[in-house]
């Protein structure tokens, strides 16, 4: 079973919809209040190259937890980035942006349980932290501080042995 770290169980969790803001912000301005506690730096005070950090992030995530992509992500680059439809961002997007988005839909599309045919039971193939949904709604809706960091890492039960961490 593949186990990520923490935050990036979190960011796996938001890029399946356990997480959004309620003022209809869009998932850059979410994903980059996420990013600002991961951080402990003010979103404001992010410049553009954030988004490339997150980019390189999702890449990472997405890849742990399916692998198969790897080989003909190039392919699913591709045709992303010309296709704003499928992938819901606007066309004027710069490239990081958009492929944010398109990482953001390959992660929710991954999946992540397998049901055990014979008992019907959820069987996790991505072990992933209990969902923390009110503290994650403040943070996506603005409201935060950053000792949610350490409140969200006190907060995940699992074993730490055997967590993915990427650099």
């Amino acid at each position: 079973m593949i186990k990520l770290d923490t935050f990036d169980g979190h960011i796996v969790l938001w890029a399946k919809n356990h997480y959004s803001a309620e003022d209809n912000i869009g998932i850059l301005e979410e994903i980059k209040r996420i990013w600002s506690v991961r951080c402990g730096i003010e979103p404001e005070h992010f410049g553009q190259d954030v988004y490339e950090y997150i980019a390189n992030r999702l890449y990472k995530i997405l890849i742990t937890i399916n692998p198969d992509k790897k080989d003909h992500f190039h392919e699913i680059i591709h045709k992303g980035l010309v296709n704003s439809f499928y992938y819901g961002y606007d066309k004027d997007m710069t490239a990081i942006e958009k492929l944010i988005y398109i990482y953001r839909s390959h992660i929710m599309s991954t999946q992540v349980n397998e049901r055990n045919e014979e008992t019907g039971e959820l069987i996790p193939l991505v072990d992933l932290p209990k969902p923390q949904v009110e503290i994650f709604k403040n943070i996506t809706n603005g409201h935060f501080d950053f000792n949610h960091d350490e409140i969200i890492k006190k907060l995940d039960e699992r074993n730490e042995e055997n967590i993915i961490k990427f650099d």
